[in-house]
């Protein structure tokens, strides 16, 4: 449960997409070094969940709002007397797979430099989102790390490690992820706000409140509708099948902000359909990017 294999999604999907777009623009598919990068990916995800189990605790047990996209997992709450330092070493173990992962990239498999410093990049996002000392989500900045290491990061990073290099088009593309990303973190802020604000977390939905806050979530989801079309021409997209994914995940976002203006954010049971198709958006813009350069 601590672990949520479900969520992993969001990172791998977007990894796996670069590495698609790589091999479309002609680099040869390695399955070792793509490998190693997606399972490098899974590990510092999984140090992020089970940190953020282990020091989320006191905010996850007054939580009377939980559902299955926040609040944590629950896991730790339901097994009274469970010594908890385990998921804080299973936490860092994770972790410490990760970063020998990383070596293996580059040593080993001689990939360059710079998928070292994307990784460490990664690995302090998501290690410190909960982790002391600089818990990331308890200061303001979680959202900005979030956006960041689930978007532009993960699709560049799955492209690097089989080309070796950078591409425009890889930043385009990341832009709908990273804004769906965020809005995904913003959105499951709004059940935990009086649990995370008696627990010292200090993020946005507590330090600006959710009407507020309901404005930004509307933002960044408009914004990944309409970036999400813009890139259809860069990437040479204007396909049925490109098409087919945009239409759907245009669906979602509206559907998203139908349930937005109506103020469903106000109440735990409403707010949870919106928490769904916000998650769905994002897999749906990583997986139509998948897909496409994949059979194209």
């Amino acid at each position: 449960m601590m672990a949520r294999p479900a969520f992993h999604s969001v990172g791998l999907l977007p990894f796996f997409a670069g590495a698609a777009l790589a091999a479309h623009d002609g680099y040869p598919w390695r399955w070792e070094t793509a490998g190693t990068g997606a399972a490098a990916v899974f590990l510092i995800m999984l140090a992020t969940y089970f940190l953020g189990e282990y020091y989320d605790f006191e905010g996850d047990s007054r939580n009377l709002n939980r559902n299955p996209f926040s609040g944590g997992s629950g896991a730790l709450q339901s097994l009274a007397g469970f010594p908890r330092r385990y998921v804080l070493v299973a936490g860092y173990l994770a972790a410490a797979g990760a970063v020998i992962l990383g070596l293996i990239l580059h040593f080993a498999f001689e990939v360059g430099a710079p998928a070292l410093v994307l990784g460490a990049v990664g690995l302090v996002g998501g290690v410190f989102y909960s982790a002391k000392p600089f818990q990331w989500a308890y200061r303001g900045v979680g959202e900005c790390f979030i956006g960041f290491c689930y978007g532009w990061l993960t699709v560049n990073m799955g492209y690097y490690v089989l080309a070796g290099e950078f591409t425009l088009l890889g930043t385009l593309l990341s832009i709908p992820v990273a804004l769906s990303i965020t809005a995904v973190i913003l959105i499951n802020e709004f059940p935990d706000r009086e649990a995370d604000a008696a627990s010292g977390k200090r993020n946005l939905v507590v330090t600006f409140g959710p009407q507020r806050m309901a404005v930004l979530y509307a933002l960044l989801i408009a914004g990944t509708a309409v970036t999400a079309w813009l890139v259809i021409w860069p990437a040479q997209g204007l396909v049925w099948p490109w098409l087919l994914g945009i239409i759907l995940s245009t669906a979602v976002a509206g559907f998203a902000l139908v349930g937005i203006v109506r103020g469903h954010y106000r109440h735990a049971r409403t707010i949870q359909p919106i928490c769904a198709a916000t998650i769905a958006l994002n897999l749906l813009v990583s997986l139509q990017y998948l897909l496409f350069f994949s059979f194209r």
